[in-house]
């Protein structure tokens, strides 16, 4: 054993292992690096409409996983969560969304009219 070896601790592959040991750590910070253009509240809308789509995520990363299972892969060779975020592009899919999915609302210049009958 060299001296290198000695000197490891337990938290030399800390950083690299904590991303795929917590993947809602990575999901969040995958999001949190994202430039989704626009205002300052504009952003905040787009983070927050991603920070709630975790588990959507999550579940097609598991998808992924299951066809490089079904085909047989070498385990070495599967891709990690990072990985998988590193393919999704969240500004794109955001700018495909309806307004209304978006959280802007037209309510504040055209506010909602009363019927009143008598």
């Amino acid at each position: 054993m060299t001296m290198q070896n000695n000197r490891r601790n337990t938290f030399d592959d800390f950083y690299s292992t904590l991303l795929e040991e917590e993947p809602q750590t990575a999901y969040m910070g995958a999001v949190g690096r994202q430039g989704f253009g626009g205002t300052a509240p504009m952003q905040q809308r787009a983070q927050d409409y991603w920070s709630g789509r975790y588990s959507n995520i999550y579940n097609q990363y598991l998808g992924k996983r299951a066809q490089e299972i079904s085909q047989r892969k070498d385990p070495s060779q599967w891709s990690t969560f990072g990985d998988f975020l590193s393919t999704v592009p969240f500004t794109q899919r955001y700018a495909q969304l309806s307004p209304y999915q978006r959280g802007v609302t037209t309510s504040r210049y055209a506010p909602s009219t009363r019927h009143i009958y008598f």
